[in-house]
């Protein structure tokens, strides 16, 4: 099973690198699901119940926010992210492992609140943050290519949130233009 979870942790970085630079937060939702995906099965697979449960939360929650910002066009999916942050806590309680539980769930919260934001810029943040957490947490579990991975994703999210800002400030420079 260790060698099953890190092809599936492999995967599911590569997967990861190409959502952060995702220009759309729909394109990057969806690429995420299948990358969480993937890491949840992995850490399933080291024995992380805490970590694998909380992520398939974060996939079915991943959805939601999918459906709901390609059909409902609602400005803030509060309900949803409320829901998810619950519920991850709930299941950290009852999967406690001692204080390694509050890891995936601290980085998953932080990762639903930064998702609920239409900014790009802010979820990626949130990815960030998340992947320190994540690097922590695969540190604990002795998973190597997860924790390279890890290190790897950190420096994706970095330049997608780069990429994010000067795409940010050429439009504002383009629309100051044009009102001009």
């Amino acid at each position: 099973m260790y060698i099953l979870s890190q092809i599936f942790v492999v995967l599911s970085d590569l997967l990861y690198v190409v959502s952060m630079q995702a220009k759309k937060k729909s394109l990057l939702v969806f690429i995420l699901f299948v990358s969480d995906v993937l890491y949840g099965l992995q850490y399933l697979f080291l024995g992380g119940i805490t970590g694998a449960i909380v992520i398939f939360i974060d996939s079915v929650y991943l959805v939601v926010i999918y459906l709901l910002e390609r059909y409902n066009k609602t400005k803030y999916n509060l309900i949803p992210t409320l829901t998810a942050i619950l519920l991850t806590i709930v299941c950290s309680i009852i999967t406690w492992e001692g204080v390694i539980s509050l890891i995936p769930m601290i980085a998953m919260v932080v990762s639903f609140a930064s998702m609920n934001d239409k900014n790009i810029i802010i979820v990626k943040s949130g990815a960030l943050i998340r992947n320190v957490l994540n690097l922590v947490y695969m540190i604990i579990l002795a998973s190597i290519f997860g924790a390279i991975g890890q290190v790897a994703l950190m420096i994706a999210t970095t330049i997608g949130i780069i990429i994010s800002v000067k795409q940010h400030k050429l439009n504002n420079a383009t629309n100051t233009t044009k009102a001009d």
